[in-house]
């Protein structure tokens, strides 16, 4: 019977030995074409499917497997745009280990993204234009008698910017959806921000990004519950604590609030 140390030793070298054999592969491979190959690595699979939001209710693509247990799959050209992906592996989902592009929405789902340049950069791509900031904040709700967050964008020059008061625009993820959707690498929101402001077609504004769901868990059967627990939470904790910490308007002309269709649905009153 071997030591435990050397049973331990001898486990890590076939891991190690495991990680030489497996081949380093690029995924998501964009080509000039706008063509795009996607590879997994997976040699014990017996089934491996792409799925990707660009392809509606078309079923999943079947990914061919090669002698050295990586699976395949070309699909294109794709028109400039960022796509998000994921594979089904003999039936479980998961994000592609090849790319280091996951994002999460909702603070649940892992999916992997996929960006198809333009000829000319659209506006989520970076330019090099000057960056705004991003700030992580917390308060408490009474209401709910526990800790929210939410996520704020500043204009670049914000910092400097004495006593000038910016516009507000509340951004608002789906639902279920959070603070973080928009920028946790699935929206690119702040690249979007900086190059409208450099090009002059967006105002320097200040952006609030907060979770669309209330009720824990959401509940989509709950909606109209949902919403109007919201809108308490917004208008009576959210904003005064934005309006306190943050050098914005007080003219109600300059807030706006932007979404998914639900929200324009909506009928939130702002004071």
């Amino acid at each position: 019977m071997r030591h435990p140390l050397t049973q331990l030793c001898l486990m890590t070298l076939q891991t190690l030995f495991v990680a030489q054999d497996r081949p380093r592969i690029v995924s998501p491979e964009v080509r000039k074409d706008r063509s795009v190959v996607f590879r997994l690595w997976a040699p014990q699979a017996s089934d491996v499917q792409l799925t990707g939001n660009w392809m509606g209710s078309t079923p999943p693509l079947a990914l061919s497997k090669g002698a050295d247990g990586v699976w395949t799959v070309t699909v294109g050209p794709m028109e400039p745009n960022i796509y998000s992906y994921g594979f089904l592996v003999d039936g479980v989902r998961t994000s592609d280990p090849s790319c280091r592009c996951v994002f999460t929405w909702a603070n649940r789902a892992g999916e992997s993204r996929l960006v198809i340049p333009a000829d000319t950069p659209r506006s989520w791509e970076p330019r090099n234009s000057p960056p705004g900031s991003l700030s992580s904040e917390r308060f408490f709700s009474a209401r709910q008698q526990l800790m929210r967050r939410f996520v704020v964008y500043t204009p670049p020059g914000y910092e400097s910017s004495g006593t000038r008061r910016y516009p507000t625009l509340v951004l608002l993820p789906g639902t279920p959806g959070d603070e973080n959707d928009w920028t946790s690498g699935g929206g690119f929101a702040e690249v979007m921000f900086d190059n409208l402001i450099a090009e002059g077609q967006m105002v320097p504004m200040v952006v609030i990004m907060h979770a669309s769901d209330v009720l824990d868990p959401p509940d989509m059967r709950r909606g109209d519950e949902n919403l109007r627990a919201f809108e308490t939470v917004v208008t009576n904790e959210l904003l005064p604590l934005v309006k306190g910490r943050y050098s914005v308007s007080a003219d109600p002309r300059a807030w706006a609030i932007a979404g998914p269709p639900w929200v324009g649905n909506s009928e939130c009153t702002w004071g």
